[in-house]
């Protein structure tokens, strides 16, 4: 979510101030640590011995890797790396894991899952549920796609950290780059087909959460002249209005 604080706009993944039910630093940076040695471990098993997983989910592993080290850690980038690995166990059930591979990997989801307390802010009480939205087949084309992620990276270089906090600014960046990361996998496997529209999905609605609540909190800024450049704030709300309805329209 997009939030105008010292007149920037930030990007919170919950509301400002919250923090998890659980505080226990040191205990959160053990697991963490743990997670990623796992990881890393399956990740070389996989290199290591014959399968036919394919290669996306030795691509995932080095990417739950990769977030479980990230300091400070990020609960929703975890989940989203473990939603990942979730995936490879809801299709590959039939096919040659090599090892103990997919009792690791279990682990690692089961482990990420007890680690909410320690990491989850506490959020408001949900609403009503809403359906999922899918991409659009005919409409999600990767010409499209990149389209979108040019579009994100135009306004974050045009804008020159005059309204865009750093906060902001990475965030945009880790939805782009995961998404691309998803456009741009090859695999012939079932499974590296799904895992690749997965990731892709939750980038561009995450983007799209993050896009139109920006493009909302400028307008509303621009309104009672919180901006000290105005003008900016005008063209960097008409550019993420933009990026909003391009990304409508893939769903559609």
């Amino acid at each position: 979510t997009a939030v105008v604080e010292g007149g920037k706009v930030e990007a919170h993944d919950s509301p400002p101030g919250t923090r998890p039910p659980v505080d226990h630093p040191e205990d959160l940076q053990q697991r963490l640590q743990a997670q990623s040695a796992l990881a890393g471990k399956l990740a070389a098993t996989l290199t290591e011995l014959p399968h036919n997983l394919g290669p996306y989910l030795t691509r995932d592993l080095a990417h739950f890797q990769q977030v479980a080290e990230k300091d400070p850690p990020v609960w929703y980038a975890l989940d989203d790396a473990a939603e990942d690995l979730r995936a490879h166990l809801d299709l590959l059930e039939d096919l040659s894991w090599p090892g103990a591979t997919r009792q690791g990997v279990e682990r690692l989801c089961q482990r990420t899952d007890e680690l909410r307390p320690l990491l989850q802010p506490r959020q408001p009480e949900p609403g009503p549920a809403k359906p999922l939205l899918k991409l659009n087949s005919d409409r999600a084309t990767k010409d499209a796609i990149t389209s979108i992620f040019s579009s994100v990276e135009e306004a974050i270089q045009s804008d020159g950290g005059r309204l865009l906090a750093p906060s902001s600014v990475e965030a945009l960046r880790h939805y782009v780059q995961d998404g691309q990361s998803g456009l741009s996998a090859t695999g012939s496997h079932e499974s590296d087909s799904h895992a690749r529209r997965s990731r892709l999905t939750r980038a561009l609605l995450g983007l799209g959460g993050l896009v139109g609540t920006g493009s909302v909190t400028l307008g509303a800024g621009i309104a009672t002249n919180v901006f000290t450049v105005p003008e900016a704030a005008a063209t960097l709300q008409r550019t993420l209005s933009h990026v909003f309805d391009l990304i409508v329209r893939v769903f559609l």
